[in-house]
């Protein structure tokens, strides 16, 4: 019976310092800058304390919390929203969806562009998606995407992501950053654990 599970960690708050990462009071992330996503780590399941702080100052910690993890899963951990009012969004990374096709979700984290639609060479896979929440993973065929975010029930993007490329049999999350105010809103895009595929 599974134990273990995975645990990324993502800095989505633009005015935020780089930052290091404790779990259970071990640092587990050095420096991680707005726009970084850390690699997957493996821990225990169960309960486990977070605590975010600005590099070299692990004293000064920005958030701190407890989050439960459940075994045999991936999460990611983004913190988000301004640093005066910076929170933390989980993600459950898990997918097992069994076909051939790639899978793809979006995460909205740029605390100033209101609701949006984003779409994929301008057909629409989410609508109406505000600050702070995550998308459901989307089916996608093979191949290379614009991205195009909008506000929502508009046409014109705010934000062009030119040549995403989505695989067969692979899982991406695409993370809205930035500000739409100072024009500094952008993508991001991972590559998540892949999910189980048929036989």
């Amino acid at each position: 019976m599974a134990t273990n599970t995975q645990v990324r960690i993502g800095h989505c708050s633009p005015d935020a310092p780089a930052v290091d990462v404790f779990v259970d009071g071990e640092k587990v992330a050095s420096d991680v800058s707005f726009k970084d996503v850390s690699d997957y780590i493996e821990v225990t399941a169960g309960s486990h304390d977070v605590k975010i702080c600005p590099a070299g100052k692990p004293d000064q910690p920005v958030i701190e919390k407890s989050f439960e993890l459940e075994a045999d899963h991936e999460f990611t951990v983004l913190a988000i929203g301004d640093l005066a009012d910076i929170d933390t969004l989980v993600l459950n990374d898990k997918n097992e969806e069994k076909q051939n096709a790639g899978r793809v979700r979006f995460v909205h984290t740029a605390p100033d562009a209101g609701n949006v639609d984003v779409a994929f060479d301008g057909a629409r896979l989410f609508a109406d998606m505000p600050f702070g929440k995550a998308g459901a993973y989307a089916s996608v065929d093979a191949g290379s995407y614009e991205l195009q975010v909008m506000p929502a029930g508009e046409d014109e993007p705010v934000l062009t992501v030119p040549s995403v490329t989505v695989e067969a049999g692979k899982t991406y999350t695409a993370f809205a950053v930035g500000k739409l105010s100072d024009d500094s809103l952008d993508a991001i895009i991972t590559l998540d654990h892949q999910p189980m595929v048929a036989p």
